[in-house]
Formats: structure tokens, sequence, C-alpha cells
């Protein structure tokens, strides 16, 4: 059994990269989603307050107001926590998601995570530029296609502020590097709680074909592992 948690910035391809990472690892591919966003996304409320700021051509920031409003309104972190918990309660393969700015210590403890599952990390790395064209674009696919079908999610907005993407993606490759240096080529209990991790893959999504450019396999020093991942995300 495995919990796959999937890493990286909005537009940079987490969807794809499950995939990825259950091919390359030949995993089974039955598997439980427990994503927050999913919940928000289909929650009547924020569908209505969504429609509502579109109408009124709303400032980005409001679009993130409504979205923690219903998260926090409806609890939606403990209701996938409550999900979560079942699943590995049922022995059920898990998919969590984030964006990477810290580490997930969260999960990282026995008292969730039973000895007989593997914890596997996946990132997908993009550079700022092709971030800020993939999220402008996403934006405009998630309006048109949510204005078109009243049965469709409601979208969390993605940034596309060259500044903000850029700090973003900064903090990401600061946590991956610390991520790298105390849980993978050590174990830091304090940093990366009590459990170890069995496998980092991190991919390249920059092109057409998302490429495996680091798996933990093979340890390798911090100096070529932050060139590997600066080259990917500049």
């Amino acid at each position: 059994m495995y919990i796959i948690i999937t890493v990286g910035h909005s537009g940079s391809g987490k969807t794809r990269l499950i995939n990825k990472t259950i091919e390359i690892l030949n995993l089974d591919k039955n598997y439980k989603m427990c994503l927050v966003d999913d919940l928000i996304e289909n929650n009547d409320e924020y569908k209505n307050k969504i429609k509502e700021l579109l109408k009124d051509n709303s400032e980005l920031e409001l679009f993130e107001k409504a979205y923690f409003d219903v998260r926090q309104k409806y609890d939606y972190d403990k209701v996938n926590d409550d999900k979560i918990k079942k699943y590995i309660k049922n022995k059920k393969n898990i998919i969590l998601e984030t964006t990477g700015k810290n580490i997930p210590k969260w999960i990282l403890s026995r008292n969730w995570i039973p000895i007989n599952y593997d914890i596997i990390i996946a990132y997908s790395l993009v550079s700022v530029k092709n971030l800020i064209k993939r999220n402008k674009q996403r934006f405009k696919n998630s309006i048109k296609q949510f204005m078109d079908d009243n049965n469709a999610t409601a979208p969390r907005m993605p940034n596309i502020d060259k500044a903000i993407i850029k700090e973003n993606v900064k903090n990401i490759r600061h946590t991956l590097f610390k991520l790298y240096k105390k849980c993978i080529v050590t174990h830091n209990i304090e940093i990366c709680n009590g459990v170890r991790i069995n496998k980092l893959l991190i991919f390249d999504n920059n092109y057409k074909d998302m490429k495996l450019i680091y798996d933990n396999n093979e340890l390798i020093k911090v100096d070529k592992f932050k060139k590997i991942i600066n080259d990917a995300s500049k």
C-alpha cells in the first residue's frame, strides 16, 4: 500500500504527475484521492460565490477569500483528515496534494501512517515563465468551463502575478532542498517527523513529455541536487 504526495505550484501538472509516478514505480492504479480543493470546488455555496464574483468582475483577492471562507465554514480540513484516516483503516492507496511551501510534517507520523504503507513524494517542477503562461490559460479555461456547465466544479482561481509566482517557486525550491538534506540524505526527526520517506521523485514538466530528473535511488551531493532543481524551475 502507498501514500503518494504530489507536490508543485498551481499549473505545474500535479494531476498528470499522479499517473506518471504510478507508471514509473509500477504501482497499483486503484487509489483514493483526498484533496481539500475537491471538497470546496464541489460545494454549492462556493459555486454561487464564484458566479457572483465573476458577474462583478471582482478582484482575484475576493476569489481567494471565498475559497478560504467556505473551507473554514465547513471545516473541510477535518473532513479531509477523516477521509484519510478512513482509507488508511480500510487499507486503501491514497493520493494527497500540496504546493510544497512546507514539508508535510503533519502526515509524516506513525500516528497517521502505519508501517505497511510506502510514502512517496513526487515533485513537478516548471519554470516561472511557463507557470505564468499555463496559469493564465488555466484561468481562462476554468472560467469558461464553469460558466458553460452548471454541473462543473467551481474553480479556485490561479495566481497569475509574476512576482508572487516567482516568490512561491523560490519557497518551493528552498523547502525541497531542506527535504532532501534533512529527510532523504539524513533523517532529522524534528524536521521530518517520525516516518522515513520511501521514495522521492522529481520531474521536469516544462515540455510535452514529463521527464524524471531525480530518483532517490541515488544520493548525490547537495550542490548537484540544487543545480538539477534550479535548472528545471528557474
